[in-house]
């Protein structure tokens, strides 16, 4: 099934039960929300309305399972448990909360947290951060999400929201004024305000996640540096709900943080020996989901998304047969057109579809058909 039916299949199986469809707007989407932050020290106690997002979170999990929207590879999820873990190694346990670290199938950049410790990273997330720190300061910023417990207090101020829809709808039919119309109205007014966290609930993930960076063997100059990726001038196809775009303003974020980070007397500042092995650990466990994510952009349509991160793996191992291809496949699908100038793949790469380019395409419209070859031969011999 390809990742589109999936999604699809995901969608239209829950979106008849409409407290679990806004809950996939809000939780699975990473969409805002308007709730105020628990106060410091409020002990957070369960209710009946948060044990009912408790059990829909898990449905949400099964369902992502059941129809492949979870990226398998061992190694690579035990790389992600592993960073995850690090950071919270000091952390104590928390009630209904088990932590896990998955990657999520979607090429859009990206990164969200379930109520009860599932956290996701996109494919198209972990194909565009440069090291270990970054991925690090991406789990610090969910993590926080989860420890101080956002989702709930969104749902709960979701569901007082949709009791003033209901009492105004019913309002609006009693006088008359027509009371399908003015429901609709007011979800809809009310859908401007509640789409994702609210600005103090991000703010409070970014400082509390850098500082579980300042903790930590990691850079917390990185937690800055995965904001800065989004700055850059790339000509890619960066759609869907970024990780970014439901957040401050990058660059008031990039500020605070940094600010943070040189104040900070826990800072701590790896070797040059140090930051060279995180990049590498992490190039090395994020190229094969580099590739896939690569597949995922080229059923999306995402062509020139699909050779800027084809550039990143063949500048990373080109003796790679499997690097080649990708970019090789990302050239054919891009076509027999030239690239606007500026499109980066990395730092002072031009990737305009030169002769070079042209001839990565022909590989790749060799490769697809070798690998039919056998299939066909599979049906002749049937």
């Amino acid at each position: 099934m390809k990742f589109r039916d999936c999604v699809a299949s995901v969608f239209s199986s829950l979106l008849p039960v409409f407290r679990l469809g806004v809950l996939l707007l809000i939780i699975a989407s990473g969409l805002v929300m308007t709730a105020q932050a628990q106060a410091p020290g409020e002990k957070f106690s369960f209710g009946e309305v948060d044990l009912e997002l408790l059990e829909q979170v898990g449905q949400l999990d099964q369902k992502f399972e059941e129809n492949g929207l979870i990226y398998k590879d061992t190694a690579l999820t035990t790389y992600l448990e592993q960073v995850g873990q690090s950071l919270l190694s000091q952390d104590a346990a928390l009630e209904r909360v088990t932590w896990k670290f998955r990657v999520f199938r979607d090429p859009s950049v990206n990164a969200f947290a379930l109520p009860n410790g599932s956290i996701y990273v996109h494919t198209g997330l972990l194909a565009l951060l440069e090291n270990e720190s970054q991925l690090a300061g991406v789990l610090a910023h969910e993590i926080t999400h989860v420890r101080h417990r956002h989702s709930y207090l969104g749902y709960r101020s979701y569901r007082k929201k949709m009791v003033t829809i209901y009492v105004l709808s019913a309002i609006g039919a009693y006088t008359g004024l027509g009371g399908n119309v003015l429901s609709l109205g007011a979800q809809f007014m009310l859908s401007l305000t509640i789409l994702g966290y609210s600005r103090e609930m991000e703010k409070e993930a970014d400082v509390t996640g850098t500082r579980m960076i300042l903790h930590s063997a990691y850079d917390p100059r990185e937690m800055a540096g995965a904001f800065k990726l989004l700055q850059k001038k790339y000509e890619v196809e960066m759609r869907g709900e970024s990780f970014y775009s439901d957040h401050p303003k990058l660059q008031e974020r990039i500020k605070y943080v940094s600010e943070l980070v040189d104040k900070s007397p826990d800072r701590k500042t790896p070797t040059p020996e140090d930051l060279a092995a995180l990049k590498a650990n992490y190039l090395k466990n994020s190229e094969a989901v580099t590739r896939h994510n690569i597949r995922l952009d080229l059923e999306k349509g995402f062509y020139r998304t699909a050779v800027v991160f084809g550039r990143k793996l063949v500048e990373l191992h080109p003796d790679s047969a499997g690097n080649v291809v990708s970019l090789a496949d990302a050239y054919a699908a891009l076509g027999p057109r030239r690239v606007e100038r500026g499109l980066p793949g990395v730092a002072g790469v031009d990737v305009s579809l030169d002769a070079i380019g042209a001839q990565a395409g022909e590989v790749g419209r060799d490769h697809r058909v070798a690998l039919r070859r056998p299939r066909q031969r599979e049906v002749e011999g049937s």
